[in-house]
């Protein structure tokens, strides 16, 4: 019983490393940290294609105004 209990323990927190990140390693993030800053370079490719969006929308618009002028 005694050593079912060390191996789940064991078990547990190799599981709660892996969330949360090592504490004494910082090369090593969990999981937490790393789907944030996913998330936040998600914002920025966005941010970026609507830009993108917005200028080529605008410059067809100006294209086709030019062309029944």
């Amino acid at each position: 019983m005694q050593k079912e209990l060390k191996y789940i323990k064991r078990k547990i927190d190799i599981l709660c490393i892996a969330i949360m990140g090592d504490p004494t390693n910082p090369d090593n993030p969990g999981y937490n940290i790393r789907i944030d800053r996913l998330e936040q370079s998600n914002k920025l490719k966005n941010k970026i294609l609507c830009v993108l969006g917005i200028g080529v929308v605008s410059s067809f618009l100006r294209i086709i105004i030019s062309f029944f002028k």
